[in-house]
């Protein structure tokens, strides 16, 4: 067995650098700056919906805005699996809303049928890439139910207009 992983080890190792798109797999200052605000700003009892990349290449396991996300903002992402590895009865549950939320991440309608379906409404969404979400940004605003609160370059926060 020691012998398996010292193998894995050598492989995962050497293979690294073939990793599709690598370079780009990586915090940027906008996102740092976003998460410096949720944490400042927001109440570590609110929870965010982070939609995830619907990049073909991307999931929740090279998702690193999600995985950096409850560290820098200190606040819940409730889509955010990695961490969760170490707790078995609620990692699949957070691989299945992370992937059901993925399948429907650039429509606004799917969106809000999942957040009904699972129970997850958050009181802010943060959009990662506004180039990419621009138009499922303006979706949210214009059902008059969210309002911005933070944006950048690249990101922007929506919160509940109820809370």
């Amino acid at each position: 067995m020691k012998q398996r992983g010292t193998i894995y080890l050598f492989l995962g190792a050497y293979t690294y650098k073939y990793i599709y798109n690598k370079s780009d797999l990586r915090l940027n200052g906008s996102n740092v700056r976003a998460m410096e605000w949720l944490r400042e700003n927001v109440k570590e009892s609110d929870s965010v919906l982070l939609i995830p990349p619907s990049e073909d290449n991307r999931y929740w396991w090279n998702d690193y805005i999600s995985e950096w996300f409850p560290a820098l903002s200190e606040r819940e992402s409730i889509t955010t699996v990695q961490g969760y590895e170490w707790k078995p009865e609620v990692f699949a549950d957070r691989i299945l809303l992370y992937t059901s939320l993925r399948s429907c991440s650039l429509d606004y309608d799917c969106i809000k049928e999942w957040q009904k379906e699972y129970n997850k409404n958050s009181g802010y969404i943060y959009f990662d890439d506004l180039e990419k979400q621009d138009r499922l940004s303006k979706d949210f605003l214009n059902s008059g139910s969210y309002n911005v609160v933070y944006e950048n370059e690249k990101v922007m926060i929506l919160r509940f207009v109820d809370q």
